[in-house]
Order: structure tokens, then C-alpha cells, then sequence
């Protein structure tokens, strides 16, 4: 964390190896005097959806947009799977399925993810479009695994199941 500047608040997201951190840190310097907090985040530990670790920005949007890809094209098993548990209390997985089968949605809906950011309270806020609507997804790393919440992303559509 640095300190000084005029309030502005820089973020920097370090690649998941020792050239990446090393570079972080020259970055934070940098920006001493610049910016009255420096946050540099860092993927240690982080898994995509392939199996292979996340060592990048562009490695955790990967997740997201195949979340978004598997709601857009009616995959909603895949979809369940990334929830979180409180999420998941809500509705069952065979229900969740069941509804989305009943009451299909627009099937093919192309998706686009568009960016992540860290939210104030260790969420993840990950924006995208998908049939036209800018929307906003929140998104936990919990136990080594990038889950969804519905609640906090979706909290009309609690109602709904």
C-alpha cells in the first residue's frame, strides 16, 4: 500500500510467477506520490474452469465468460456447479435445471464479458452483456474455487425460485 497522491486509488494485477511479483512491486513504487492507495492483487492459488491455474487477469475473465457462455446456451448444469452455497440452498440443482427447461429463455443468447475488477468487500465484480443488457456478476474465491452469487448478482430472481 502506498500513500500520498490526491486520492486516487490504483490497482495493479500481478502475473503468478516471480517476474510478475518482482514487477508488481516496481509498479507500487512507481506510483508512490501519484496514488493515495495502491492495491496489487495476485492469482496464487487460483483455478480456471480447465484445471490449469490462473496466472493472469485474462485467465479469470476465461471463467466468467464460460459461465455466461453455459447460462446464454441453456447449459445450466455447469451453471449450478459455480454457485455458491447459499446460492445453491435456494433452489436445488435438478429444479434449477427443471424450470430453465419448462421456462426456456432466449436459447443462443451470445454473451460477452467484458471486464473484472476487485469489488470493497473481497468480491469480484465481473461485467458483461448478454442480449443486449450490461449487466454485473459478483463472484468469491472460496476453497480455491471461483463461485457465483446469486443473491448479490441477481437478487430479483431470488423471489422468483
Amino acid at each position: 500500500m502506498a500513500v500520498g497522491g490526491d486520492g486516487v486509488r490504483q490497482a495493479g494485477f500481478a502475473h503468478d510467477d516471480e517476474a510478475g511479483y518482482k514487477a508488481a512491486e516496481r509498479w507500487k513504487e512507481q506510483l508512490i506520490g501519484t496514488a493515495s492507495l495502491v492495491d496489487i492483487f495476485e492469482f496464487s492459488g487460483l483455478i480456471r474452469v480447465d484445471g490449469n491455474p490462473v496466472s493472469d487477469l485474462n485467465d479469470l475473465l476465461k471463467i466468467a465468460a464460460a459461465f455466461n457462455h453455459g447460462y446464454g446456451t441453456g447449459e445450466y448444469g455447469p451453471v449450478y456447479t459455480r454457485w455458491d452455497a447459499r446460492s445453491q440452498a435456494i433452489i436445488t440443482r435438478a429444479d434449477y435445471i427443471k424450470r430453465h427447461k419448462d421456462c426456456p429463455g432466449a436459447r443462443n443468447t451470445p454473451s460477452r464479458t467484458e471486464s473484472a475488477s476487485p469489488g470493497p468487500h473481497g468480491e469480484w465484480l465481473v461485467q458483461y452483456e448478454i442480449g443486449g443488457q450490461q449487466l454485473t456478476d459478483y463472484w468469491f474465491y472460496v476453497r480455491h474455487r471461483w463461485v457465483f452469487d446469486l443473491v448479490l448478482s441477481n437478487p430479483d430472481t431470488v423471489k422468483l425460485y
